[in-house]
C-alpha cells in the first residue's frame, strides 16, 4: 500500500510568502496597469488582458493569495490619481459662464461608464 504524506505550509510561514510572491506581484502589477488604463481619460493604451483575465487575477490575488488589502490599496491609489486628474482638467477648462457644466457632465458620464460598465 502506498501512503502519501502531504505537508501544507501555514500561511504565516516565510516559505509560503516567498513561494507565492513573484506570481502575485506580477498579478498585482497587471491589475494596477489595467486600473490605470481604465481610469485614464486620455489613455490610448489597450488593456494587457481580457476582462476575464482581470477577473481571474483578482480572484487569485484576493481569494487564493489573501492579498485583497494590497489590491484595495492599488485601486484606492489609482482612483485618487484619476479623480485628481479629472478635477485638474475641470479646473483648467477654458469654458466660460455656465459652459463648464456641459464639460463637467461629459467628464462624469465618461467616469461613470468606466466604473459601472464593462465596455
Amino acid at each position: 500500500m502506498l501512503y502519501l504524506k502531504l505537508q501544507t505550509l501555514a500561511t504565516d510561514s516565510p516559505y509560503y510568502a516567498e513561494s507565492k510572491f513573484p506570481a502575485v506581484k506580477k498579478q498585482l502589477g497587471l491589475l494596477g496597469q489595467c486600473i490605470r488604463i481604465i481610469l485614464n481619460k486620455n489613455s490610448s493604451d489597450v488593456l494587457p488582458t481580457s476582462y476575464e483575465g482581470i477577473y481571474n487575477a483578482c480572484q487569485s490575488v484576493v481569494a487564493i493569495s489573501h492579498l485583497g488589502r494590497d489590491l484595495y490599496n492599488t485601486l484606492k491609489l489609482e482612483l485618487e490619481k484619476s479623480i485628481g486628474n479629472l478635477a485638474n482638467e475641470l479646473c483648467l477648462s477654458a469654458e466660460i459662464d455656465t459652459g463648464w457644466i456641459i464639460f463637467f457632465n461629459e467628464t462624469f458620464k465618461w467616469f461613470e461608464k468606466q466604473i459601472v460598465s464593462s465596455n
